[in-house]
Parts: structure tokens; C-alpha cells; sequence
């Protein structure tokens, strides 16, 4: 055999020289990816955490709402059956009877009898007997034997509501929850019950417990009932507009989404419509306050790692 057969070459300083540099920048670009990869998966997982719990919150709250308003009706129901018996002068004898169910109902602020003429012939609250309201401003008058919700109502009282009510602020409301009936006499009377909007807010503030999140409880039509101090709209402002109303309702009684909340920035919303009254709850949490919070959960590597590995080399 020849001594002169060919060996094999070793790889020249220069060519390894020129490798380094490819392979370190290669090694960079996929430790970038990984953070990145990192990152966003965090984040998706924080976004769907999120999510649930404003979906979780939502049937919370509805729920919570409904009840609110059904316990009244029952109620309202059982004096009606009372209220059917007496005549329109007899009215004020069953006053103790008003006055002992608002210890079970906590979150109203009063029970009043009117008449057809919007004239109040007995309430809990003694300065509202007598006066005369237009009891339109309650909503829709309900058949005998049937109860409707009213819109939010600004004031403390139905004397609120007469001519000679005194001012008050247009944030201090009542929902009414109207029964109608009809007297011994044959004579239409309506049941009202002035249900507290401030303790819907306080509902809902308590069930979110977030600074961040915001919660809103609002009739079917969108007008605003109550609200977290968070979202810095007045009860009664209408949300027809809102994409809940606009492109979900009525075909979805509840959905979560990405996008226009109550507040202007992007939100992350939930919504559930009440099983029996129409009522709607919304709840919603910035986009941006998950972001930043994932950004922050992705720090298993710091940013400058990739130049790290570089570097290295």
C-alpha cells in the first residue's frame, strides 16, 4: 500500500472560526423562541383562567339578582292576597303587616299601596302616604295577580317623586317591583316594592372583590341598574349599543368574548341573563391587566438571555 494515501482533513481554525458566530446566533434565535413560546403559552393560560372566573362571577352574581327579586315577589304575592281584601279605605289598617315584612327583606327600601290615580294610600315610609305621584314613572302597570320590574328610579322614596319632592342625587335610586291588584271594591291598586339599587352595588361589589375587574347589572333592554365602583357609569344610562345587546341577545343568554366592555379599554367579558326576570349581569376585566400579568409570568428566562448566549460564544 502507498504511503502517500489520502488522510483525512482536520477542520482549519479559520473554518471553525466562521462557525461559531451561525451556530451562536442559531442557539440565540432559539432561546428566543422558547421565551416567546413561553410567554404566550402562560399568558393563553392566564387569559382562559380569567375567562372562567368571569363566567364563574356572572352566574354568581345572576343568580344572586334573581333571587333578590323573587324573594320580594313571593312576598309581594302573599300580601297581595291580604291587600285583595280590604277597601281602599280599609288600606291602612294592614300598614304593621307592610312594615313586618320589610324585616325579612333587607335590601328594600319601602312596601306602598298606590291607587289608580297614583295616589299612595299606605307605606312603610309615613311621609309618602298621601302623596300623588304619576305611576308611570314605575314602568308599565302589571295585570291583577301579576308582577313587572320597573327601570332604575332616582330617589329614596315615591315622595321623592312628587311635585314637591326634594332634590336628590340622580346616583341614589330605587328598582321598583310592581304588583297589580285589585281591592274588595273592584278598585285597581298597584303593590310597590322600592328594591335598594345600592344594595345590588354592594352585591356585586363584594362578589368581584377586584380593583381591576367591573360588574354591572342591567335590565333586558340594556338600561343600567347597578353598578362596581369601578365602572364609572350612572344607573339609568342605556347600553343598547353594547355588543352583549347588540349582536349576542336574545339568541345567547350567556357567551364570553375579547373586546368592547362597559369601560373604553379592551375587555375581557362575560355575561349570563337571568333564568327568570330580565335582567342581565356583565362582567368584565382588562385585556391589558392579564397581558401585563403574563408578561410578567413568563420570566422563567430573562429577556436578555438570548444575547447571553451569544455572547458565549
Amino acid at each position: 500500500m502507498s504511503s502517500t494515501a489520502a488522510r483525512p482533513q482536520r477542520a482549519t481554525p479559520t473554518r471553525l472560526s466562521r462557525a461559531v458566530p451561525w451556530a451562536g446566533a442559531a442557539l440565540a434565535l432559539a432561546v428566543a423562541a422558547v421565551v416567546a413560546w413561553l410567554g404566550w403559552s402562560e399568558h393563553e393560560e392566564k387569559l382562559e383562567n380569567q375567562r372562567a372566573r368571569n363566567e364563574l362571577l356572572a352566574r354568581v352574581l345572576e343568580e344572586q339578582a334573581t333571587r333578590t327579586v323573587e324573594t320580594t315577589a313571593i312576598a309581594m304575592a302573599s300580601l297581595g292576597e291580604l291587600l285583595g281584601t280590604q277597601t281602599p279605605a280599609q288600606i291602612g289598617e294592614v300598614t304593621p303587616v307592610l312594615n313586618q315584612a320589610m324585616v325579612g327583606l333587607p335590601f328594600l327600601r319601602s312596601l306602598a299601596v298606590l291607587d289608580a290615580r297614583g295616589r299612595v294610600l299606605t307605606s312603610t315610609v309615613p311621609r309618602d302616604a298621601g302623596v300623588t305621584i304619576d305611576p308611570r314613572r314605575l314602568g308599565a302597570w302589571p295585570a291583577v295577580d301579576r308582577d313587572r320590574l320597573g327601570p332604575f328610579v332616582a330617589g329614596r322614596t315615591l315622595a321623592d317623586l312628587s311635585q314637591r319632592g326634594a332634590a336628590v342625587p340622580a346616583t341614589v335610586g330605587f328598582i321598583p317591583l310592581l304588583r297589580g291588584m285589585e281591592l274588595r271594591n273592584g278598585e285597581p291598586a298597584l303593590l310597590v316594592a322600592l328594591l335598594n339599587a345600592d344594595a345590588f352595588a354592594n352585591q356585586l361589589e363584594l362578589t368581584v372583590a377586584d380593583r381591576l375587574g367591573g360588574a354591572v347589572l342591567t335590565g333586558y333592554d340594556g338600561a343600567l341598574l347597578a353598578a362596581t365602583a369601578s365602572v364609572p357609569v350612572p344607573a339609568g344610562t342605556t347600553l343598547a349599543s353594547h355588543p352583549v345587546f347588540r349582536d349576542y341577545l336574545p339568541a345567547r343568554e350567556h357567551a364570553t368574548y375579547l373586546g368592547t366592555g362597559v369601560r373604553s379599554e379592551e375587555q375581557l367579558v362575560a355575561f349570563r341573563v337571568s333564568r327568570s326576570r330580565p335582567l342581565v349581569v356583565l362582567v368584565e376585566y382588562p385585556h391589558a391587566a392579564v397581558d401585563v400579568a403574563g408578561g410578567r409570568a413568563s420570566g422563567r428566562l430573562p429577556p436578555s438571555a438570548p444575547w447571553s448566549c451569544w455572547r458565549c460564544w
